[in-house]
């Protein structure tokens, strides 16, 4: 004898609502699924201005969620109060202004999920403020095309509740676009699955977010939005971006729905990742083909994939005697194409130097006047200087070993990408190792200090036609400046190798270490970058996900006093969160903070009393404490 048929999932149909007049078209639509167990969730995201609501909505049980304190939420807040106010095993959002098909729900779960997915999504119909039908939006696709925008309109995805067990949230920093951001952190957990159906209504061209069509667009905020989307989430989306297969597929899939920009930038990924691709070069001859038969100028023709590009080697020279070193160890690079260009820092009493270097071109460029140049005008000379499409500053005393260039060169690049950087080996006086500088990071890390050396970094001419220059207010960390400036305009890839040597203890720059280290000269002039590059850094300052990562790299350099700042910081903006507590408290143990220390990790193990990482933690921290006390006696 069969028991009872086993209950349906609950699922929450989530709405942050303004109160506007079509919320009744949306909650009917909502209670007209075909699924048998849902749950709807208002959040009065207009505070308590808006209208009461029923209990019930055409037989659903409604919920009205006030925010406490009252007050108007931003689109993230009001996201965050309906995650927390479902009970749903799964759930699904829905904007006050679209509409849900009666077969959505039904749809999406009846999906086969192979893969143990937890985000299913299907087609959504675009209609204008007419109500006309303009086209559909989503498509068979992958992680990829998270690079260029979400993969599903907000109510076209649903997603299970474990992964805001997990900690998925909202984030507050994204006024708009919070939900390309939020997509992103579930692709970070979980595969997706496509439904081939379209099973909602997307009024594209009402509200007011500029995410939308017509009157609803705002390219500009769009495009800020998405910088910082890249910016934040640089280390998932390089990775998604280096499957040169998957890169195909989305760009196929970009040419076949009409979207040649994005189709061009995945056909010039994958002849990165592989060149001459046959597939990829087919795909770029037809997007060439489309241009020229709808007379369109707007995008040139693409160029052909044979030579490899120039790169040029860029040494100011004070003419010391390590220069020789230096430029042995540009033209023994493995990368067949560059050039060697030296600026006479010191003006006419540098030496003359050969037209080439064991066979490398070479070119010696005078300051007209002639003067000792200041660091960043040689840097700009340099810059003025370079024919390449890649270029590379090298300090007349480093060097760069043999695969340096190629290594860099054939990295896996995204195509915002155009800073590319490596470890440098850190020597002392005596020409013995002594550790090394560069790893995995985000933008924020250049608060404290340049994400790489600058002999490790190799950078595209585009940021310098664009306006990238050495500021000549900073006689020294002129270098970090730069990088800031790249910064603002491109995302940055690290290469996990070792690729050049920073003779770190030479030098009068005192921007290096030993006798080659002025601590107060350092934190004058880092104060006056953080005070010129405010604009950029305070957003980053306020993305705890960044902060956390970053805390934790420095962590493992053991650096940490720099750990400590980025920790405590990502505290502030979530107290609760776990690795930010446990991580902070480390880092404070480290530091000798150790009741700070403690009360961090007490919390953290409150929070999760049989992690066994956490509780090893504080038998550390008593240890340590133990120990440091027995050394006072």
């Amino acid at each position: 004898m069969n028991g009872p048929a086993p209950t349906p999932p609950l699922v929450s149909i989530l709405i942050r609502s303004m109160d506007r007049l079509t919320l009744t078209r949306a909650l009917d639509s909502a209670a007209a699924q075909t699924w048998p167990n849902l749950e709807l969730v208002v959040v009065a995201a207009c505070g308590s201005a808006h209208r009461p609501l029923p209990e019930t909505w055409k037989g659903r049980p409604l919920r009205l969620v006030l925010p406490q304190p009252d007050r108007r939420l931003p689109r993230p807040d009001a996201a965050n109060l309906a995650l927390e106010s479902a009970r749903g095993d799964w759930l699904n959002f829905l904007d006050d202004d679209d509409e849900l098909l009666p077969q959505h729900l039904s749809t999406l779960l009846a999906a086969p999920r192979a893969q143990g997915e937890r985000v299913v999504f299907s087609r959504t119909r675009v209609v204008d403020a007419q109500g006309r039908t303009l086209g559909h939006v989503s498509h068979a696709g992958n992680h990829v095309q998270l690079y260029f925008h979400s993969r599903a309109t907000t109510c076209a995805l649903l997603f299970q509740r474990s992964l805001v067990d997990e900690g998925v949230r909202f984030d507050p920093a994204f006024a708009v676009h919070e939900d390309h951001d939020f997509q992103i952190h579930c692709a970070t957990r979980s595969a997706f699955r496509f439904v081939d159906a379209a099973t909602c209504v997307w009024h594209a061209q009402a509200g007011d977010s500029g995410c939308g069509f017509g009157a609803n667009e705002d390219a500009a905020r769009r495009t800020r939005s998405v910088q910082q989307i890249r910016r934040k989430w640089a280390g998932p989306l390089q990775h998604w971006l280096s499957d040169a297969d998957a890169v195909l597929f989305a760009a196929q899939q970009y040419l076949q729905g009409g979207d040649r920009a994005s189709a061009r930038a995945c056909f010039d990924q994958v002849l990165h990742l592989r060149p001459g691709d046959t597939a990829a070069t087919r795909g770029l001859a037809a997007i060439a083909a489309q241009q020229r038969s709808t007379g369109s100028s707007r995008e040139a023709t693409p160029a052909p994939h044979n030579d490899p590009p120039l790169v040029s080697i860029l040494i100011r020279s004070m003419d010391r005697p390590t220069l020789d070193r230096a430029l042995d160890s540009a033209a023994a690079q493995t990368w067949p194409n560059l050039e060697i260009v030296v600026v006479a820092a010191c003006g006419s009493r540098h030496r003359a130097l050969p037209e080439t270097w064991n066979g490398r071109p070479l070119r010696l460029v005078h300051p007209q006047p002639d003067r000792t140049l200041p660091r960043p005008d040689a840097a700009n000379a340099c810059l003025d200087a370079a024919r390449g499409e890649w270029l590379n500053f090298l300090d007349d005393d480093d060097e760069l070993l043999p695969a340096h260039v190629a290594t860099l060169m054939a990295a896996p690049r995204a195509p915002a990408v155009r800073v590319v950087y490596s470890r440098a080996r850190v020597h002392d006086q005596d020409g013995k190792p002594v550790g090394s500088v560069g790893f995995a990071s985000y933008p924020v890390q250049l608060y404290y200090q340049n994400r790489s050396h600058p002999a490790a970094t190799l950078f595209q001419r585009s940021l310098v036609e664009e306006g990238a220059r050495f500021d000549p207010d900073f006689p020294v960390y002129e270098d970090h400046d730069f990088f800031i400036n790249c910064a603002t305009r491109c995302e940055f890839q690290f290469v996990d190798a070792t690729t050049c040597v920073w003779n770190a203890f030479i030098g009068d720059s005192g921007a290096g270490h030993g006798g080659n280290a002025d601590n107060a000269q350092h934190e004058l002039f880092h104060a006056r970058l953080h005070r010129k590059w405010a604009g950029f850094f305070a957003p980053l300052l306020a993305q705890p996900e960044t902060l956390i990562y970053v805390g934790q790299q420095y962590l493992r350099e053991k650096d940490a006093e720099k750990a400590l700042d980025y920790l405590e910081r990502a505290l502030v903006a979530r107290p609760g969160d776990i690795n930010a507590l446990n991580l902070a408290g480390m880092a404070n143990l480290r530091s000798g903070h150790f009741d700070r220390a403690e009360a961090l990790l007490t919390e953290a193990l409150r929070l999760l009393p049989d992690h066994a990482g956490i509780r090893s933690n504080l038998d550390l921290l008593r240890r340590t404490r133990t120990a440091a006390a027995a050394q006072k006696q």
